[in-house]
Formats: structure tokens, sequence, C-alpha cells
């Protein structure tokens, strides 16, 4: 049975330092047999080893909803419990944690850094902006039991922000959520990130990833700054490269309009199964 003890270990094998600020995804389920709740283990773990000057960070996101259907979506508040995960749900009601104000994308934060690192992210800034606080604080990302059903890092959407990628889809200005001070629309649409494994390789050769265990999970550990070097490059390269290849994706197939070379073969799909019900 996995404790907060050899959690911490497994975490500190991984890379992770006192005084970090990392930014940690997990499948909880893929921990394994872990004394107490998985996620309180986990957080607690986390806290262990970066320390009374580190932050631990998680996405507390809740869903868009493209409009008009957004009219009878339940109306999203600061003390909405996020629908991203069993970290992020215990996270928000961890003691001291501070939640970003944006309305679908928030972060939640607990540690020293957790003040920063969520300043200024509310309705008016980009869905992942406070990467770019975890860049000036020479943070780290970690993904724990998630490596391949939800691969790589956030930081891959701050780059394709940057450069002005997530604004170039169908569906931003079109889609949001109700919340306290009115309609939220949302004008970046990071969109999916199933194509995110294909940077693992660049990763790799760029010295950038850690792996290791962390529980019964696989984990991978990256620098901020590291891997936004190794994305940056090949997305500014291809603009494409971080989509995914599943031919039905909506997303990817669809909706960007910096891959309109597909959008033939996938709407006369969709027209077609529309048509007929296939």
């Amino acid at each position: 049975m996995w404790t907060v003890a050899t959690l911490a270990d497994g975490l500190a094998r991984l890379g992770l330092t006192a005084g970090d600020t990392v930014l940690v995804r997990a499948s909880l389920r893929r921990l394994g047999d872990v004394a107490g709740h998985r996620a309180t283990a986990l957080i607690k773990a986390t806290l262990a080893v970066v320390g009374s000057r580190g932050t631990l960070a998680a996405l507390a996101f809740n869903p868009l909803t493209p409009f008009p259907a957004w009219r009878n979506s339940p109306v999203i508040g600061p003390d909405t419990p996020p629908g991203s995960g069993g970290l992020a749900a215990a996270m928000v009601r961890w003691p001291g944690a501070v939640r970003s104000q944006h309305p679908t994308c928030s972060w939640v934060a607990i540690g020293a850094n957790a003040g920063a690192l969520t300043a200024g992210h509310d309705a008016s800034s980009a869905s992942f902006h406070p990467v770019g606080a975890l860049l000036e604080a020479d943070g780290v990302l970690v993904n724990v039991g998630n490596v391949i059903d939800s691969p790589g890092f956030s930081t891959v959407h701050w780059v394709q922000s940057r450069r002005g990628l997530s604004t170039r889809n169908l569906l931003a200005g079109r889609i949001g959520a109700r919340f306290p001070g009115g309609v939220f629309h949302s004008h970046d649409f990071p969109g999916c990130s199933q194509g995110f494994d294909k940077f693992y390789g660049a990763y790799v050769q760029a010295g950038a990833l850690r792996a290791g265990m962390v529980g019964d999970a696989y984990a991978i550990l990256g620098r901020a700054r590291e891997l936004v070097a190794v994305e940056d490059r090949l997305v500014s390269a291809n603009p494409r490269f971080p989509l995914c290849d599943a031919p039905d994706c909506m997303h990817c197939r669809g909706l960007v309009t910096y891959n309109k070379r597909d959008w033939p073969a996938f709407w006369s799909r969709w027209a077609w199964r529309k048509l007929t019900g296939r």
C-alpha cells in the first residue's frame, strides 16, 4: 500500500524538488492502492516535496457550452466544484487554496506562489494565462498516470495561444457559460489535446523529459521553459503538428481554420451521418 511518504519519494525521484512551483495533472485511480484518500495523499506528498517555498497547482475547469445552448446551463461561480478530476476537486477545498477567477478554465493553487500564479486569470484573459507565471517561476509540470490517455503538457496550449491559434477556431466567441457577472463568451478555445503525445520524442531528444513511477502510476516531469522551447519550435514550423490524427475529431478536422484542408472530408462524413443516421 502506498503512503504519503512513498508517493513523495516517487515524486522526488522523478525530479520534483524543494521550492518548485508545479502544475500536476493526474489519473488518481492509476496510483493503485493508497492509504486513505488518493487525492489527499497526492496533495500531501507533493507539498511535502516542494516544501514551504513551493507551490502545487491544478486545472480546476468547468465545461463550456456552445451558444445558444448556454441558456439551459447552470451558473458557474467561484465556488462551483471543478469538473476536471478528483485532484482539482480536493484542492479547491484545501485550507488556504487560491482559485483564479476565469469562469471556465480556472487554476487552483496551494503554497507560497499561489497568488502570483493565479493573478490576472479572469474572464478577460486567455484560458492558459497562468502558464506565463509558471514560466516566470521556472516551474515544472508533472503528469501522473495520464501520460497516454490524456497526453502532453498544458504548455502546448499556451504556445498555441501565444501564436494566435486558439482563436482560429469556429467555436471561438461562440462558446461559453453563464456566470454570476452575466454571460461569458470564450474568445479562445484550446480544444483537443489528444495529439500532444507527438511532442514526447522531441522532449526526450532535447533532454527535457524525466520519467518514473509514482505509486503504481507511470509519471513524467518537464521544466516549463524547456518544454516550451521544444513546443514553440515545432508549432512555429507547423501549426498543425499538435492536432490529433482521429479522422472524426470535430476540433482537429472540422473547426480549426488553420487546417481547412481536412474540412471537405470531415464535413462530408458528418453530413452523411446526419442524413443516414450511420
